[in-house]
């Protein structure tokens, strides 16, 4: 069976992990398409910022009383002038991990959450018009780290498109602080 996406393909965001709950599930966007994949002009498939909130996951950045570094994933989060970024995580061939939140600042909450995750094994063939994305949220706090991006992980026969894939960390919006910035997602694709 053929799958089109011509609009928004998503999954919920972990918004409710505290330290108690850190190792229950995650949601991930985890499909298989047996027939071809077409993601057209239009189609978004996302979890961006929807990851690990602030301060959470493997590579989450430190709460810190100013500037709290970025959060962690495939590339490591920028040092905060308080803390540290926490080091990098996930596996390089088969990416399953959200990325983690950028540190807040004491002062500040829910800045930076880290990218979600899209699985996609597709039997046939691929064609990307669209767009992938698993990207961290931006801060709009200077001295609280941005997330980090998502993973990605496409298994298909065959791919073909002009559209993106992108596992971007979050960035500042406005000003300059003594936060880190985000480190980079993970995508990996099989053809």
């Amino acid at each position: 069976n053929n799958v089109t996406v011509s609009g928004v393909l998503t999954h919920a965001a972990n918004s409710n992990i505290n330290a108690s709950t850190i190792t229950q599930s995650l949601f991930r966007l985890i499909y298989q398409v047996n027939g071809n994949l077409i993601v057209n002009t239009t189609g978004n498939i996302h979890a961006n910022e929807k990851g690990y909130p602030s301060g959470f996951g493997p590579g989450g950045g430190a709460t810190t009383t100013s500037g709290s570094p970025g959060g962690s994933h495939g590339g490591l989060g920028g040092y905060g002038s308080d803390a540290a970024a926490s080091p990098v995580y996930d596996d390089l061939v088969f990416p399953y991990l959200p990325g983690s939140g950028g540190g807040n600042r004491s002062c500040c909450t829910g800045v930076g959450h880290g990218g979600g995750v899209v699985i996609l094994t597709v039997t046939g063939n691929s064609t990307l018009s669209g767009t992938i994305g698993v990207n961290g949220r931006s801060s709009s706090d200077s001295n609280s780290g941005p997330g980090a991006g998502g993973s990605i992980l496409l298994i298909t026969s065959g791919l073909s498109g002009s559209g993106t894939t992108t596992a971007q960390a979050g960035w500042y919006t406005s000003g300059v602080g003594r936060a880190g910035g985000g480190g980079g997602g993970r995508i990996s694709i099989w053809c």
